[in-house]
C-alpha cells in the first residue's frame, strides 16, 4: 500500500497517521457467517531532499516495511 501525505509533514504526524490506518485495518469484518481480522505492517519515508527520484523514496519506505514485518505483526517503521 502506498500512501501519499502533503509536504512539510513531521515524523510524529506520519507515525500517528500510519498508526491510525493500522488500527482501521485491524478492525474485524464479516464475510457471511465468518468474522475475519487481518494484520499489516507499514513502512514510511519522508522526503527530505536526499532522494534523487521517487523510486529512491519508495525504496526507503519499502525497506522500512520489511523492517516492520521482521519486528512482528502490526508494526509501523519510519525510514531514516
Amino acid at each position: 500500500m502506498t500512501i501519499l501525505l502533503y509536504d512539510h509533514i513531521d515524523s510524529s504526524t506520519v507515525m500517528a497517521t500510519a498508526s491510525s490506518i493500522l488500527e482501521l485495518i485491524k478492525q474485524p469484518f464479516q464475510i457471511g457467517t465468518y468474522s475475519l481480522t487481518i494484520s499489516a505492517c507499514i513502512g514510511a519515508a519522508i522526503y527530505k531532499g536526499v532522494d534523487s527520484d521517487t523510486d529512491s523514496l519508495i525504496h526507503r519506505a519499502d525497506v522500512a516495511m520489511y523492517q516492520a514485518k521482521y519486528a512482528g505483526k502490526s508494526q509501523v517503521i519510519l525510514a531514516d
